[in-house]
């Protein structure tokens, strides 16, 4: 279970950062018949934030991961991919296999983390819900600075074998060169699977229940409505700030359940990077 954990936290915590994040060789100086070291192009820096414990917890865990990687510069081939993929969180990356300016379409992929008894005084004796692996695909069109988006996923391992479906509508709107502003609106639906995995309490786990919690069986629906905010600061010619912050709140049968603690979910990242030329 350890392990697991562990693995669970790299994992949030590359997500968070996996946008900033692109690979690519150390740029090659033109060869000459004089021998000279290859320019070495690095980005270092890091990602800081915070979540819930689970879904439903008023407690939050922070997370952290340094950063040093190859860095491209833009316009090149890996700066176009890079381009291509969106990290909404550790369980939901979209790959933008189509992209024109008015629409984007592709695969989710993602890992969802462990559920551990250990998380909340609620979840005593209601045993582990295994995490795993989530995919599905998305599709977003766009307008100008506005966009809206659709995504369906569903987590192929583990104990939650539910779906979600991510609604919304947002904008980004640049200020010169050196800033961008942008906020989300959104929803969630989960269907019964996903509801009986995450908020759900069986008979058998009421009976071992530490918190002496009632069973509870919540019906598909909608699950939360969301908003976010991001900004993204180019504070000078290699350094640049990545502040994000999300806040959901639980409706109807998500909002009912015993397991939950808090209704209001908040979590958030601060990605740092700066751009190191050598020599």
């Amino acid at each position: 279970m350890l392990a697991r954990r562990v693995l669970s936290s790299i994992l949030l915590a590359f997500c968070a950062q996996l946008a900033l994040m692109p690979w690519v060789t150390p740029a090659i100086a033109e060869q000459s018949s004089v021998f000279s070291w290859p320019e070495i192009n690095l980005r270092i820096g890091g990602t800081v934030g915070f979540r819930p414990k689970y879904e439903g917890s008023k407690s939050l865990t922070v997370f952290g991961l340094p950063l040093i990687v190859p860095a491209p510069d833009r316009g090149s081939l890996v700066h176009r991919l890079r381009r291509r993929i969106h990290v909404e969180g550790p369980d939901h990356v979209q790959l933008k296999l189509f992209m024109t300016d008015s629409f984007e379409f592709g695969p989710v992929v993602g890992y969802r983390p462990d559920r551990e008894a250990s998380d909340g005084k609620l979840l005593g004796g209601l045993g582990t819900l295994d995490g795993g692996f989530v995919a599905g695909a998305f599709g977003r069109a766009r307008w100008h600075f506005f966009y809206g988006d659709v995504a369906v996923a569903r987590q192929l391992t583990g104990d939650n074998d539910g779906t979600e479906v991510r609604f919304g509508a947002g904008a980004e709107v640049p200020f010169g060169d050196r800033s961008l502003f942008g906020f989300r609106l959104g929803a969630t639906y989960a269907d019964d699977k996903y509801m009986d995995a995450t908020f759900g309490i069986t008979p058998a786990q009421s009976l071992t229940s530490t918190a002496g919690l009632p069973a509870f069986d919540p019906q598909a629906g909608l699950k939360d409505i969301n908003v976010k905010v991001l900004a993204r600061f180019q504070l000078t010619e290699r350094f640049s700030v990545q502040p994000t912050f999300r806040y959901s709140r639980l409706l109807y049968d998500a909002e009912r359940s015993p397991l939950v603690e808090s209704v209001d979910q908040f979590q958030g990242t601060l990605r740092f990077t700066y751009r190191l030329k050598l020599p």
